[in-house]
This record gives structure tokens, C-alpha cells and sequence, in this order.
């Protein structure tokens, strides 16, 4: 314990945590390091004490509950991953080559992006975007277009599966699995 300017500091780590216990005469603060950040610290708690023997009693007690609390979420991480993970593999055991992921996107104007899919490793699908064919025409142009099988438009990727069951295609925005058989709405007017 190391007295400064009235107060006793106690630190502790725990798990990755650095804890500092601030202790005046009858009050004790407690604050979480940022190990990223230099000198930069988050209070945590605050306990009032009578004597030095409830002092103690609050410093061991809180503690002790510092490291369940950091087990329990160690835990709930490892179940989470582990569930996610046999999401993960059922979804990538449901697609098949020539499946399609259909992405639209625009602000004031809707563009239809279309997938298919050309291999599946594991975790990872390979898939190649693919043209579109005009299905109804309205005013304005917009309308409804339909993805075409096997007309390839540009090279091979391979993107990860989420446990959600999307690809992201690019750094703003997923591709979702669809049907074939459907039309989709577009929209090309500003």
C-alpha cells in the first residue's frame, strides 16, 4: 500500500483489469485502468467504511466478486462463440453452389447487387456477381429485374458467413440468401 496526499492506493490486476483502490480514512474509491490509454482511469465504485476491519472486508469482498463477475463473462463469451460457431456451420452446410445473395442499396435510388454462389469451404463461400434481366418496366425508370443464372460478370471472391447468415460484400453493406424465381424492385431515378 503506498500513501499519498492522504489517501492509500492499493492496485490490483485481475484477468486484463488494473484496479486501483483509492482509501481515505472512511471511504474508498475504486477505479478500472484503461490499458490503452495512458494515465486515463473510469471509477467503478465507491464504499463507505467504519474501521479498518470493515475497510478490509469491503477491499476482499469486492474482489472476489470482481473475479466472478470477469469469470461469468468469460463464460457467457465462450458459450456465445461456441453457439455461434454451430450456427455458423449449419448455415454453411444449407448453401450450395448456385445459390444466389442478393444485396440492395441506394439513398435515393435502389440498385439491386446479385451473388452466386460457385464453391463453399467451410466457413467461407466463394460466390461471383451475376447480370440482371429486365422482367416489367414502369414510368420513370424503375421496375422489376431478375438475377440470370451463370452470366458472370466479375472474378470469383470468397467472403466469410456470418452466424446471421449474410456475406459482407463491401465494407458498408451485406449480401443476404434469396430466390431465383422472384423479381426484384429497382429504382434508377434521382
Amino acid at each position: 500500500m503506498t500513501t499519498t496526499n492522504n489517501f492509500h492506493v492499493i492496485t490490483k490486476v485481475i484477468g486484463k483489469d488494473e484496479l486501483i483502490f483509492q482509501f481515505t480514512d472512511f471511504s474508498c474509491w475504486i477505479y478500472r485502468v484503461n490499458p490503452r490509454a495512458n494515465f486515463w482511469r473510469k471509477a467503478i465504485g465507491y464504499f463507505t467504511f467504519k474501521n479498518i476491519a470493515e475497510r478490509d472486508l469491503v477491499f476482499n469482498t469486492y474482489l472476489v466478486k470482481y473475479k466472478d463477475k470477469l469469470d461469468d463473462k468469460a463464460a457467457a463469451r465462450k458459450a456465445r462463440l461456441a453457439a455461434n460457431k454451430k450456427k455458423r456451420d449449419d448455415l454453411a452446410a444449407s448453401i450450395k453452389v448456385w445459390d444466389l445473395f442478393h444485396r440492395s442499396w441506394g439513398y435515393d435510388m435502389t440498385f439491386n447487387d446479385f451473388y452466386q454462389v460457385t464453391n463453399v469451404k467451410g466457413k467461407k463461400i466463394y460466390v461471383r456477381p451475376i447480370a440482371t434481366k429486365l422482367t416489367d418496366w414502369y414510368r420513370w425508370y424503375s421496375g422489376e429485374e431478375m438475377p440470370v443464372k451463370d452470366s458472370f460478370i466479375w472474378d470469383e471472391k470468397g467472403y466469410i458467413l456470418s452466424p446471421h447468415g449474410w456475406i459482407k460484400v463491401c465494407e458498408y453493406d451485406h449480401a443476404y440468401k434469396s430466390d431465383w424465381d422472384r423479381s426484384y424492385y429497382f429504382n434508377r431515378e434521382d
